[in-house]
């Protein structure tokens, strides 16, 4: 009997050991966060400090923008402190002679070792073509002192005269242009600003904007994300009427509206003399950046001066249309100095000014990021603005960067359910009772804006000059009425 209680115990045992161990294998939740903590990362939270691009900003420093710094925390607007950074370890390896790298397999194994610590093993089990392969099909490079930077020549989808011009100097940024949205756990990105300081108000949050690129070593999780094509293109897929998206559309916006207004009013006319413009002109106040005093005749619109301006509806509707099929540049005349007339390429989707109403209602819907495919970065002056991808993280930057990982590109972890992405509790400005649209996701098919004949010129995105023979003059004395010649 004795023998037999004795079985059934240890077979108890057993069981109850086998159970716990696929109960917890099963549910054990696969936190990212594990995976997160690298070993600068640990270092800067000891010094209560925040991780942030080395010098992103300073365009007098070769190595500006060379992995990461730790800066101290601070409010919004203070300069930044650098409390330690990852180039200066690197710097001190190459001067007591640790990083000598003898040939360029040692250089290339290096480089990327640095980029992806958890991918060691991986570098080191690579012949030499099999890194020159890796490396050369990156979009991201540091530019790392000269005694360790593989030599192997990279490819440059971009000339140097279109690319993008916020890129600090110790880095090349070159994104791919088949680059598609990302449904996977984690994204690779990188950032180019501050994010060591405290937005404090919550009007002030319009999230964190990243380009994604293969390269940086630095992932996000994505979480619930929207893809679009653009910022407009986004709005429209949350439901966001066109007569909300006008009032932040942003000064060329504006500008081509209005323009577009013209010619259609001229057109409507054409066909019915009788046409009044109450009928078809619509008065109403939109943000103005640069505006130094408010419209008495408006009020101010998430923290932005406005001011009123009128326009034809189906002119905002073509507008609006147009970027939601994938459109954000368009051709028009500028004049020179010297009065020569010249075509330019402008960006004509939505500025910045819109940037605080898409991430409050995006988070109201909670969205956890949103990316653009197509969108453009306004021109400097110098050169076209460049369509490109962007990744918008719905946090505040210094919150934002809590998320950054080192991880395996060939191995990324899984993140099992929402609920582990840790969101943050901020007051944001809009209704919390606004029910939230389903996911939407463009992925399929490849996004190729330049042909192969003419690398330069995203002939998808471009929307060609619209011409009109006639064109509308506002009166000096009644801002609804307009008069043509």
């Amino acid at each position: 009997m004795i023998y037999i209680v004795i079985i059934i115990l240890f077979i108890s045992i057993i069981f109850i050991s086998l159970f716990l161990y696929f109960f917890t294998t099963i549910f054990k939740k696969d936190k990212y966060t594990k995976n997160d903590e690298f070993v600068f990362k640990k270092e800067c939270d000891n010094k209560n400090g925040t991780l942030n691009l080395y010098k992103s900003s300073d365009i007098t420093d070769p190595l500006s923008g060379n992995l990461l710094a730790c800066a101290k925390k601070a409010e919004y607007g203070s300069p930044e402190v650098i409390l330690a950074s990852e180039i200066q370890s690197i710097l001190d390896n190459i001067k007591s002679g640790i990083y000598n790298p003898k040939n360029e397999k040692e250089r290339l194994q290096l480089y990327l070792t640095l980029v992806y610590p958890n991918a060691k093993d991986t570098w080191y089990s690579m012949n030499l073509q099999e890194l020159e392969d890796y490396y050369t099909h990156l979009e991201f490079y540091y530019k790392l002192p000269d005694e360790i930077m593989p030599t192997t020549k990279i490819i440059i989808h971009r000339p140097q005269d279109k690319a993008f011009y916020k890129v600090p100097i110790g880095v090349i940024l070159d994104q791919d242009p088949d680059r598609t949205g990302i449904i996977s756990p984690y994204i690779e990105i990188t950032h180019f600003g501050s994010s060591y300081s405290f937005l404090r108000k919550p009007e002030l949050f319009n999230g964190t904007y990243y380009y994604p690129a293969r390269g940086s070593g630095l992932f996000l999780p994505v979480g619930n994300t929207l893809v679009s094509y653009n910022k407009a293109h986004a709005l429209k897929l949350l439901d966001v009427l066109n007569t909300d998206i006008v009032k932040i559309g942003g000064k060329d916006f504006q500008n081509f509206l209005q323009k577009d207004s013209i010619a259609a009013w001229n057109k409507i006319i054409t066909t019915n003399p009788k046409a009044k413009m109450e009928d078809y002109w619509i008065t109403t106040c939109v943000v103005d950046k640069h505006a130094t005093e408010q419209d008495p005749k408006c009020q101010p619109y998430f923290g932005y001066y406005t001011k009123q301006i009128s326009y034809v509806a189906s002119a905002l509707d073509q507008i609006i249309n147009e970027m939601v099929s994938g459109k954000s540049l368009r051709i028009t005349k500028r004049k020179e100095k010297d009065g020569t007339i010249y075509e330019a390429k402008i960006y004509y989707g939505l500025s910045d000014s819109a940037d605080k109403f898409l991430a409050q209602i995006a988070k109201n819907r909670n969205y956890d990021s949103l990316q653009f495919l197509r969108e453009a970065e306004m021109s400097d002056g110098k050169h076209d603005p460049v369509v490109g991808s962007e990744f918008l993280h719905l946090m505040e930057p210094i919150y934002s960067q809590t998320f950054l990982a080192r991880l395996n590109p060939f191995s990324t972890p899984y993140v099992n359910e929402l609920n582990d992405y840790k969101r943050q509790n901020v007051n944001y400005l809009l209704d919390s009772t606004i029910n939230p649209v389903s996911i939407k996701m463009l992925t399929n098919g490849n996004y190729r804006p330049w042909e192969d004949d003419d690398p330069t010129d995203d002939i998808d995105v471009i929307q060609p000059e619209r011409n009109s023979n006639v064109y509308m003059k506002r009166t000096t004395h009644d801002n609804n009425s307009y008069h043509h010649r």
